[in-house]
């Protein structure tokens, strides 16, 4: 199921045999590797040259059976159905004086545009969502670790304090030792 880069022989995957000093889990790809093509690039990486056939070639059918396991699609086309009986039943059922024979097609219509219109809005809107949350999860990663680097250098600032108090003390003591002088 690679595509991509990997079988036009591009560059833009690492060679694995600079970790051959390492073992790895043949059930894992190597982390330089990846698993899939990256998305937005084209496998020839040509530019303005790929033509509507080139286009056509690159979609594979095994895309189509795995469409609902990316983000956001499932919950999409959900919605565009539901809009989209909506719309197809409320016109036919308002379908007009041409009676309801006439208002079919018209009715499909409404319900296959409905249904691409709100399948894409919806898409779009949870793509929304998932940015506005990824950024959220980046700024509580980056509250953490200033978190993190926060306790760690307070924690050095008590040790140090410790550790000065302790010699102050013993200092001090010695000092009062010091003073009192012994006649035998």
């Amino acid at each position: 199921m690679a595509a991509g880069p990997q079988e036009s022989g591009s560059s833009t995957t690492p060679s694995s045999s600079t970790n051959s000093s390492l073992p790895q889990d043949p059930k894992r790809p190597a982390s330089n590797e990846r698993k899939h093509a990256p998305a937005n690039l084209y496998p020839q990486n040509s530019g303005d040259d790929i033509s509507f056939l080139d286009l056509i070639r690159s979609v594979k059918l095994e895309e189509f059976w795995t469409i609902q396991e990316k983000p956001c699609v499932r919950d999409a086309l959900l919605a565009g159905i539901t809009g989209g009986f909506l719309a197809g039943g409320g016109r036919a059922a308002l379908g007009g004086r041409a009676g309801l024979v006439a208002a079919i097609p018209k009715a499909a219509n409404w319900a296959v545009g409905a249904m691409v219109g709100t399948s894409i809005g919806a898409y779009e809107f949870c793509q929304y969502r998932r940015r506005l949350e990824i950024q959220g999860m980046q700024r509580v990663a980056e509250v953490i670790e200033r978190k993190k680097v926060e306790k760690a250098r307070r924690l050095k600032e008590e040790a140090e304090a410790r550790r000065k108090a302790e010699e102050e003390r013993m200092a001090e003591e010695r000092r009062r030792q010091s003073r009192w002088w012994k006649i035998w």
